[in-house]
């Protein structure tokens, strides 16, 4: 894989291969930054050196060195005198020759040995450890060394502190990252251009931060897709529970409330009834001759009534109304009306109603008796019913008093009459 970012390591694969250890930049780099100051100082020095050598200055330097080896004072040049016959000289017992004296026109005589003079004294010279020649060339070689480390600690030095800002830097850039990731936040990519630990750990750190990324990312989208399941499952799980709910509440043949919905919501209607000082009313509805068309034309005809029935009920009531089957051929309604009278009036809309459809529904059929609708009527003022069960007993009371009373009719519940 390519790397951009890297540009003395190319891929992660030679990465890999690297080792990075810290005694490489205390043991290693600095002892030859430090090495190569020397040498590089030691060799200016010496090209300096070699350079005043060879400039007339230098020149000048030993011609004055060797004018002040000379003494100071010397003896004056003897002086001019006429010329003398030569005179001769006899050896002496030191080497040395003396001359003779001669006696014009007399006859030479050898003469006695002359006693030898004794040496004149001089004064004791001091002899130098160094010529004055080698003392210029180790001054000048001092000096040049002076000018060369002067030189490379103007030149060199900023060199190299540049070198190592540029490398701390690197080393503050990778805490800095650091530091961001361990706070929660995603870094930028670092430059891993800088040569060194620097740039191998900056190198290093985008491959982690990478693969980091790279996970939080799986991480992230696998989160989410257990979220969006989890919020599906959770979905279906609640509609699957209101469904039931709903199926536990609702008459699988009429789609009507059962028992249980009257019940449940029939409470919390009285309830509401009795708080708001509102009345109630309760019809209890049975189907008369259901037995004979359930025995005469099969169970599959008995449900046809049921649903008629049913049909009937949800047509014929108020959507506040609650319309519910008890079970077999028995339902009742609760609703808030004003009174007995109005009450009266829409169980003989739910009886013509009735009528009708069932002809509709049992044309070309024979039966002996055609079913019809026995009604209970009752409310909550009239009957001073105590709660829910006591209402729908007075309407059940009034349910019979019907039936006893010749069928397909509507009785009021009385106290008189229980």
């Amino acid at each position: 894989m390519s790397r951009p970012d890297a540009v003395y390591w190319r891929n992660t694969n030679q990465l890999d291969s690297l080792e990075f250890t810290p005694s490489r930049l205390v043991y290693n780099r600095i002892p030859r930054w430090i090495l190569n100051l020397l040498i590089l100082q030691v060799a200016l020095g010496a090209v300096i050196a070699c350079g005043v050598r060879m400039t007339p200055v230098m020149g000048w330097a030993r011609t004055l060195s060797g004018a002040a080896k000379t003494p100071a004072t010397q003896s004056p040049a003897p002086q001019a005198t006429s010329p003398q016959p030569a005179t001769p000289k006899i050896p002496t017992a030191a080497g040395k020759s003396q001359p003779v004296a001669r006696v014009v026109g007399a006859p030479t005589a050898p003469a006695a040995p002359a006693p030898a003079p004794a040496p004149a004294a001089t004064p004791a010279t001091v002899v130098p450890l160094i010529s004055a020649e080698d003392l210029a060339d180790l001054v000048t070689f001092v000096a040049s060394q002076l000018i060369a480390t002067l030189v490379v600690c103007i030149v060199a030095l900023p060199m190299v502190r540049q070198a190592i800002r540029r490398h701390a830097g690197g080393l503050k850039d990778v805490f800095e990252a650091i530091r961001a990731m361990a706070a929660g936040v995603a870094p930028k990519p670092l430059t891993a251009g800088r040569p060194g630990e620097s740039g191998f750990l900056a190198l290093a750190f985008n491959d982690m931060m990478a693969r980091l990324l790279a996970q939080r990312k799986e991480l992230v989208e696998a989160n989410e897709n257990l979220e969006r399941k989890v919020a599906t499952r959770t979905q279906e799980l609640r509609e699957a529970a209101e469904k039931l709910e709903k199926m536990a509440q609702i008459d699988s043949l009429t789609s009507l409330a059962n028992r249980r919905a009257l019940i449940d919501q029939g409470e919390r209607r009285f309830n509401v009834a009795v708080h708001q000082n509102e009345d109630l009313v309760c019809l209890m509805i049975d189907l008369d001759n259901f037995k004979s068309v359930n025995d005469t034309l099969g169970h599959a005809t008995g449900d046809e009534v049921i649903r008629v029935a049913a049909d009937t009920l949800r047509a014929s009531c108020r959507p506040d109304d609650l319309p519910a089957r008890l079970g077999g051929d028995e339902f009742t309604i609760l609703m808030n009306t004003q009174g007995l009278q109005q009450a009266t009036a829409i169980a003989q809309r739910l009886q013509d109603e009735f009528q009708r459809r069932i002809e509709t529904a049992l044309a070309g059929k024979t039966v002996k008796s055609m079913p019809s609708m026995s009604i209970g009527i009752t409310t909550l003022r009239s009957a001073a019913a105590k709660n829910l069960a006591d209402l729908m007993s007075h309407a059940d009371t009034a349910l019979y008093q019907a039936k006893n009373g010749g069928k397909a009719r509507a009785q009021v519940y009385t106290k008189e009459a229980a």
